[in-house]
């Protein structure tokens, strides 16, 4: 079991842990020299066989992020109050931080009594009773101790040893995620880091990915809580050493994650708890700093409502200047711009960019229903709730939650999924869909007869899908039969294509524009015939749909006799060798440009292929008949 303490500057925290195990864990030299903790520290030690350790955070609130670094949500807190001076500022605050981390269990100590009265001591226990009413600390038990007699240390001892005793810490299919708190090089030793197990396992010899720099490492050895040893779960803290990288090029805030889970994000939703105490409402990009394990980063605050209030609870965006390492149900602290105030802390309900506004009913729909999920971590619900609003990619579902496997999210039993190709729908949404789909494919028939088929972009428009969805859907509808496709074209099964109608008075007026050695543009025949081009274009469209032309380009066409001539020309010229677009302008006698309109309606056709700047007919004659 991992004890982190929390509590007050000067309240006797590392005169606690020196106490219960005899080890001082103010390491720095200022740290001596003033009195004051400034980083983490350390200590371990065995109570009646079970292995305890202890994180020593500073009180001072400029070292809050320190504080928040030592912190992980499945350790045992020890809230520590001292009875000369009662429940002060910091210890308001780290006792809302414990408790926006999602800290469960902890224990509550009372330090110096030995300078104090009793009634001075029932009088801050009350105070103490009155400060952790309705927090995870409500029902705690609240011992007296004192570290310059041992009084009540012997207690406070066999209490943890207790809660140790009953620690039943779920260790669930989560993919290998340390964060690292420490890094340093021992001479003979070469790079060691340490930190706390957030996710997964590790062993000796495991390969891991230093997620900053992306850099491969190797744990060549292991000292897990205080021991040597060749591996190390969840909420231990171990000391790993690396090979791969120099302990320079890493440093606290870096994670060690396994090669297939690495995920970074500058954009994630949190559901949002602000603090009663804090001094103003949030509104849409709020400057604050974001602490999220031993990681930090400057950020803004994008509320899905207008703004939250002190004392609130809220769906809110959160965009980060650096790529953090969240993942669902992640918890983070979040501190106001200028570090004077702890804003409040939220849980990480997503990891993704919203592919639509960022406020719309939709979206936050979807959020609010997932939030519950998340909160219960209940990866199987959260994965069907998800796939009610749209397709999930498995692969992706797993790597925002950090699962090493699919066997967290049930899919044998998930009966009101359907699956194809590693997507995820929800049965009742994919019939709501096909229905949207099919009036979309109907009314696209009726109003575009001589088309065969609707685009994906115009079914992802009429029908409001996202493209990954709207493909599902789709291709669930072929495998179903009630969609067919062709090339590239969606239709329903029955739908013809009428023969599309066309202006024969035009059309004869334009034929000798086309009809020539070298047909003229669209824009000179407009200017020619003295209509609206828009109009011609149209026009043209229709009778190149009736195969009275080609269209080579979109301002050039040309009969399908006069294509098939030049075709036979093509040949002739590459009988010999390779002809350039030289060579076919002059033995054709048309102009440039249209030279090399033909030529990549050939290349398009692969009838010729070119090569730098020469061409060879590597196709038959019929592929420009049947164009």
């Amino acid at each position: 079991m991992i004890v982190t303490l929390a509590g007050h500057v000067d309240h006797g925290k590392t005169a606690l842990v020196k106490a219960i195990t005899g080890v001082d864990t103010d390491r720095l030299e200022e740290e001596k020299r003033r009195g004051l903790t400034i980083d983490l520290g350390f200590a371990y030690h065995d109570f009646d066989g079970h292995r305890i350790g202890f994180v020593d955070v500073p009180g001072h609130h400029k070292f809050i992020h320190n504080m928040i670094a030592g912190i992980a949500n499945m350790q045992h807190a020890l809230l520590v109050v001292a009875a000369n001076d009662g429940v002060m500022p910091q210890t308001r605050e780290h006792l809302n931080i414990l408790q926006l981390l999602g800290l469960t269990q902890g224990t509550i100590a009372l330090t110096k009594i030995d300078v104090v009265d009793q009634s001075q001591v029932s009088h801050v226990t009350e105070q103490v009773r009155e400060l952790v009413a309705g927090t995870f600390l409500d029902s705690s038990a609240i011992l007296s101790t004192s570290s310059m007699t041992a009084q009540g240390i012997s207690q406070l001892q066999a209490h943890l040893s207790d809660a140790a005793a009953q620690l039943n810490f779920e260790n669930r299919q989560r993919s290998t995620r340390i964060a690292i708190d420490r890094s340093f090089s021992p001479r003979g030793i070469g790079t060691v880091v340490t930190g706390t197990v957030f996710d997964g396992k590790l062993q000796t010899g495991d390969e891991l990915i230093i997620s900053r720099s992306g850099k491969p490492v190797r744990s060549r050895s292991l000292v897990t809580n205080g021991i040597p040893g060749d591996h190390a779960q969840a909420g231990d803290r171990c000391g790993i050493q690396l090979s791969g990288e120099t302990a320079a090029n890493i440093s606290r805030g870096d994670w060690l994650r396994a090669p297939t889970s690495t995920h970074k994000s500058q954009e994630f939703s949190l559901t949002l708890s602000v603090l009663a105490d804090f001094p103003r409402s949030i509104r849409s990009w709020s400057p604050v700093h974001v602490y999220h394990a031993t990681s930090h980063s400057l950020g803004r605050l994008l509320p899905l409502t207008d703004h939250l209030n002190p004392g609130e609870n809220g769906l809110v965006d959160v965009v980060t200047n650096d790529a953090m390492d969240v993942v669902v149900g992640d918890r983070l602290i979040i501190r106001d711009a200028d570090l004077q105030y702890t804003l409040g802390g939220g849980l990480v309900v997503d990891v993704e960019q919203p592919n639509i506004r960022r406020r719309h009913d939709q979206r936050i729909n979807y959020l609010s229903k997932i939030a519950p999920f998340v909160l219960q971590e209940q990866p199987a619900k959260a994965l069907l709730c998800e796939a009610m609003f749209k397709a999930v990619r498995l692969e992706d579902f797993l790597r925002k939650w950090n699962l090493s496997d699919a066997s967290e999210v049930d899919l044998d039993n998930q009966k009101e999924l359907r699956t194809l190709n590693g997507r995820y729908l929800a049965q009742e949404s994919l019939r709501t869909i096909g229905r949207q789909v099919t009036k979309a494919l109907t009314e696209h028939h009726s109003l575009h007869l001589d088309e065969f088929g609707a685009s994906v972009n115009f079914i992802v428009d009429q029908c409001k899908l996202d493209r990954e969805t709207a493909m599902f859907a789709l291709a669930c509808g072929i495998e179903d039969g009630t969609i067919l496709l062709r090339s590239g074209k969606y239709f329903l099964p029955g739908h013809s294509v009428a023969r599309p109608t066309y202006n024969q008075e035009l059309y004869e007026q334009v034929l000798p524009f086309i009809d020539a050695s070298q047909p003229s543009t669209t824009g000179d025949i407009a200017k020619g015939l003295k209509i609206p081009l828009r109009q011609l274009e149209l026009e043209m469209k229709r009778m190149s749909q009736s195969k009275l032309f080609i269209q080579v380009t979109p301002k050039r066409y040309f009969t399908q006799s006069r294509l098939e001539e030049l075709g036979q020309l093509a040949t002739q010229l590459a009988q010999n060798k390779p002809f350039s677009v030289r060579d076919f302008r002059d033995a054709s006698g048309i102009g440039r440009m249209p030279v090399i309109d033909v030529l990549e309606y050939f290349d398009r056709l692969r009838f010729t292929r070119r090569q730098e700047d020469l061409r060879s007919v590597v196709g038959s004659i019929d592929l420009i008949r049947k164009s």
